[in-house]
């Protein structure tokens, strides 16, 4: 991973983003980081643009619009072939076991992001 990174941060807590922006732009100062407090204008992004390749998305699970599991779902229907990060405040044991059975999410991790959690998906 460098400098040139590119972040989705899906969330409906602005907190959660800016504190997610803070920590990503302190470890790659020249990242693009774009952020989503609505997971549908998610979606019709990823529907109307081409993705990058390189582009690391943190998911938040539950939001009002629409479930984490399901965005990732409604994007493969897209045929796009993203790779997501759950990033949630749950603790529940069900939902980390349950987002194994997508190929899509390479890491489950709780809030708050902080260093060494970037650490740990960025060396994936």
């Amino acid at each position: 991973m460098d400098n040139n990174s590119i972040f989705y941060l899906v969330d409906d807590d602005e907190t959660s983003n800016f504190i997610s922006e803070y920590l990503l732009h302190a470890q790659f100062p020249n990242a693009m980081i774009k952020k989503y407090t609505n997971p549908v204008e998610f979606v019709n992004y990823v529907a109307e643009t081409k993705m990058e390749e390189n582009a690391i998305i943190l998911l938040d699970l539950n939001m009002p619009q629409m479930n984490g599991y399901e965005l990732i779902n409604k994007v493969e229907k897209l045929g796009k072939h993203l790779e997501f990060i759950i990033l949630t405040s749950s603790c529940n044991l069900i939902e980390r076991d349950y987002s194994k059975q997508f190929k899509q999410v390479k890491a489950f991790l709780n809030k708050p992001l902080n260093a060494e959690k970037i650490h740990s998906f960025c060396s994936v």
